[in-house]
């Protein structure tokens, strides 16, 4: 989710952060909303989100918040622009407040010149299925449609749980 403090953003700013909205994360939570104030964003961690069973301690969250930025870097990279970061998640496993600011994030135009970075068509092909599964008496139809879009020769899997501990078991 986008704040816009103020004006709405610069086409770079908008490339940058529907970027960082396609960052993989911990069962698809999508854990952070971002607020943005001309060009500074602030990235902020949604504990309700970012509960799910792969997130004890938040330790999904926090190699989310790496790829969240990682991908803000390269779409930059495709305007001729740099990042600076500032990353500011709490220490320690404990309790984190339901929302806190993990990172400040500025966009910013450099005298250099600013290689595209070479993973930029990689992060827009990236594609997921963001559709919240609901468990169904026969889930059989929702299955096939998933394998169906499965394209032959595209390194491509899929693989099915039914509960949480095949989930777990699955991860060891």
């Amino acid at each position: 989710t986008v704040c816009w403090r103020g004006q709405e953003g610069s086409a770079a700013m908008q490339h940058v952060l529907a970027a960082s909205m396609r960052a993989p994360s911990g069962d698809n939570c999508q854990p952070f909303r971002f607020e943005v104030t001309g060009s500074k964003i602030k990235v902020i961690h949604v504990e309700e989100r970012a509960r799910h069973a792969l997130n004890f301690g938040n330790i999904a969250s926090y190699l989310t918040l790496g790829t969240v930025v990682e991908n803000m870097h390269i779409a930059a990279s495709e305007y001729g622009m740099r990042l600076h970061a500032q990353i500011l998640i709490p220490r320690g496993l404990g309790d984190v407040a339901a929302e806190c600011v993990w990172a400040m994030i500025e966009l910013v135009e450099e005298s250099s010149v600013v290689q595209r970075d070479i993973l930029a068509d990689a992060l827009w092909a990236r594609h997921v299925d963001r559709r919240t599964f609901v468990r169904q008496a026969d889930a059989s139809s929702r299955i096939q449609e998933l394998m169906d879009n499965i394209v032959p020769g595209q390194n491509c899997a899929l693989h099915l749980t039914t509960d949480l501990g095949e989930r777990l078991t699955a991860l060891q």
